[in-house]
């Protein structure tokens, strides 16, 4: 049993990092600094240490981990995998415009 969840947390890793090497997410989404290491599980963006220490001090906080050192379930994975900061930045520019039944598919994630 522990040689599967190992196994899906190195698939996880590996998928995590083809993420991050894209060109949307290869800096933080707040604050624009290379070489993200952190997720926010919250919207679905990649963020950077200095970032992740002030979302988590919001209130509400936001719910970060981090890339290389947490687990991450299948659901969180395709979280975010239909998430990233393109979507983010589209979001928030309105690039994108949604109605309600799609920011309902978005936000599928259970807070925990």
């Amino acid at each position: 049993m522990a040689s599967n969840k190992r196994k899906q947390d190195e698939k996880h890793l590996k998928i995590l990092r083809e993420m991050v090497s894209l060109p949307s997410n290869k800096q933080c989404f707040d604050c624009h600094q290379r070489g993200p290491t952190y997720v926010n599980m919250t919207i679905g963006s990649f963020i950077c240490t200095s970032c992740s220490g002030i979302l988590r001090g919001l209130n509400p906080p936001h719910r970060v981990k981090s890339i290389s050192m947490a687990s991450f379930t299948p659901e969180e994975m395709d979280f975010l995998k239909s998430h990233g900061n393109e979507l983010g930045i589209d979001l928030l520019t309105g690039a994108v415009c949604l109605n309600s039944l799609q920011m309902d598919a978005l936000l599928v994630l259970p807070m925990y």
